[in-house]
């Protein structure tokens, strides 16, 4: 049995929560480290980053990496257990309460909640068979910690974390040592992904399937003196503020009304915006990581007669929402 110790570190509050019980109010709620959203998280990770021949291909592939109930006739008609487990070896979490809408001014509505605090440390222990390649898990756990964030609003950069230590893989150590940007070179595969110097992103070559794949990773430096919470708040605000029909520029009112990213539901259905926002801090250096998904499948659904213009004002919307973005932190940069 292979085993490792794995150190995370929380840098933004987490918003994440054990059993609730109902007789409590939110502002009551159990505080907790949940294993299920860190394995979820991987999970998704894989998927975002990975590019499979079909839609069967990714269940089989995604099935033989984490296990799956489902029964696979190309692997095993009785489902397949995962082969890796982690659980919680040590922990040293302080609890606080943060508001998950911090641009809001009234105190009602900011939404003011218990939180794992930013600085706690969690230890786990991974484990797995001998014929299990454990550095592969490993890798896609650093690239998790860089790419998304657990619990509550971490798709605005809440639950941020970062890993400080791994011990019994040498190469995994090793690459704790390399900056955010160096860590995604390194695990890059160029065949997927192509790297752009000047802006510091990885782009999707290609089209893929139809599900929410990766199509772009920004990584922006800033000072290291730089207060997260400040920079929580300035990304509600956008949030907010990109619903405004004045947001960056002016489209057709025609096309304003039809079922597109911005109105942010359709035929009663409701999406989540295709741009993430998440903290690293890799080799002493602070960056924000846009991470901007494919959607374009959903719009298509949602836009029946696929016009060119549709197509065009969705793109250039999200365009603009990473623009400001890194207008954020353009102040904060080295």
């Amino acid at each position: 049995m292979k085993k490792a110790e794995i150190e995370i570190k929380i840098i933004t509050p987490m918003f994440s929560y054990g059993n609730r019980d109902k007789k409590l109010s939110k502002e009551k709620e159990n505080v907790e480290f949940r294993i299920t959203e860190l394995k979820s998280l991987i999970r998704s990770t894989f998927r975002e980053l990975g590019c499979f021949k079909d839609l069967q291909s990714m269940k089989v592939e995604e099935g033989k990496t984490f296990g799956t109930i489902l029964k696979i006739p190309e692997v095993d008609s009785r489902g397949i257990k995962s082969p890796i487990s982690f659980r919680i070896k040590e922990i040293k979490i302080d609890e606080i309460s943060e508001y998950m809408l911090p641009h809001k001014t009234e105190e009602k509505d900011r939404s003011k909640r218990p939180c794992v605090k930013e600085e706690s440390i969690v230890k786990l222990l991974m484990t797995c068979k001998d014929n299990i390649d454990m550095y592969f898990y490993i890798k896609l756990l650093i690239q998790a910690s860089i790419l998304g964030g657990l619990g509550g609003r971490s798709r605005k950069g809440f639950g941020s974390f970062t890993v400080t230590d791994v011990k019994c893989e040498k190469e995994a150590y090793n690459l704790l040592e390399k900056s955010t940007l160096e860590i995604l070179l390194q695990l890059n595969n160029e065949d997927i992904f192509e790297f752009n110097a000047v802006k510091g992103k990885l782009k999707r070559k290609g089209e893929g399937l139809k599900y929410p794949y990766i199509k772009a990773i920004q990584v922006i430096p800033f000072n290291d003196g730089s207060n997260y919470k400040v920079l929580l708040k300035e990304i509600s605000q956008l949030t907010h503020d990109r619903l405004k029909d004045d947001f960056g520029f002016y489209a057709d009112k025609k096309i304003r009304e039809r079922d597109t990213v911005k109105s942010y539901k359709g035929e009663n259905q409701r999406f989540a915006f295709p741009v993430c926002v998440s903290f690293s801090e890799y080799a002493r250096e602070k960056c924000m990581v846009i991470k901007e998904l494919n959607y374009d499948y959903i719009m298509k659904s949602l836009d029946k007669t696929q016009k060119e213009n549709v197509r065009v004002y969705n793109e250039k919307y999200v365009q603009a929402y990473i623009e400001k973005l890194i207008e954020i932190v353009k102040g904060k940069t080295k």
